[in-house]
């Protein structure tokens, strides 16, 4: 397959394939109604989310940003964001260009460029489907190897280890990785970096054991049984945290509460 991944994923609903992901199981751990909408029912949104949008535009900037380092090649911020101002507001446009400038000043040279969004298939064992993802970057430096994922929004938020786990082994069974650690880099939208109180920028390190791809095993074993029910029952509960799912409109389980002065 020489294509996206996202047409990938597609083609493979469309023939039926199994597979999982990291966005399937955290998606079932939010809400199992949510799931049951997006990857059962296949429900689509009439229109994307801005914060899909603006998240999808701030990733390829970075992987611009990071695939020009691993060619040994300086670019400006403004070749970064050029495409991002064509098609967000001035201040989303500002905000990743924000983000990116931090980005950029965080590099470390002694630090080589592996791999920048590259797709992955991990075999999970005899009893579970194939695990598909897409990993946002992979460092070296001398023997030790670093895993990372990108995450932005307004806010910082608690890190979840199963999608740098997942990292993790792909670059063990890759590259032979045996030092590895790895990161969630993330970055807080601001308007100006200049006059911020908080940081806008964090990176948490995420522990990795050597029984933790079998933690991760057995919660990904646990998800896949749920999924398989909603999948045969059509049946599946909802969240009581409804605001910020892109579902919420058209769910027939999904709570409703004033906020300032809108109604969800």
């Amino acid at each position: 397959w020489t294509g996206k991944m996202h047409a990938f994923t597609k083609m493979l609903d469309k023939k039926g394939v199994e597979y999982l992901s990291f966005s399937k199981v955290s998606t079932l751990e939010c809400c199992p109604q949510r799931y049951l909408l997006e990857y059962v029912e296949r429900v689509k949104l009439r229109s994307e989310p801005k914060y899909f949008v603006k998240g999808r535009l701030f990733h390829k900037a970075a992987a611009k940003l990071h695939r020009a380092r691993m060619r040994c090649r300086r670019v400006s911020i403004g070749s970064l964001i050029k495409p991002v101002e064509r098609r967000m507001y001035e201040d989303d446009a500002n905000h990743i260009r924000n983000a990116i400038d931090l980005m950029q000043r965080e590099v470390d040279p002694d630090w080589e460029v592996v791999a920048v969004e590259e797709p992955f298939v991990l075999d999970l064992g005899p009893n579970l489907p194939p695990c598909l993802g897409i990993v946002d970057l992979i460092l070296r430096e001398g023997d030790e190897f670093a895993v990372i994922d990108h995450k932005s929004g307004k806010q910082f938020y608690e890190s979840d280890r199963l999608q740098v786990a997942m990292y993790h082994e792909y670059a063990r069974r890759q590259y032979g990785a045996e030092r590895c650690e790895g990161y969630y880099d993330q970055y807080r939208w601001v308007n100006n970096l200049d006059r911020i109180h908080k940081p806008a920028s964090r990176r948490t390190k995420v522990t990795i054991r050597k029984g933790t791809w079998n933690s991760v095993l057995r919660r990904i074993a646990k998800r896949y049984r749920q999924m398989k029910k909603i999948e045969q029952t059509k049946r599946a509960t909802g969240a009581s945290d409804c605001w910020g799912c892109p579902y919420r409109d058209i769910c027939p389980m999904a709570t409703f509460e004033y906020s300032g002065n809108n109604v969800w």
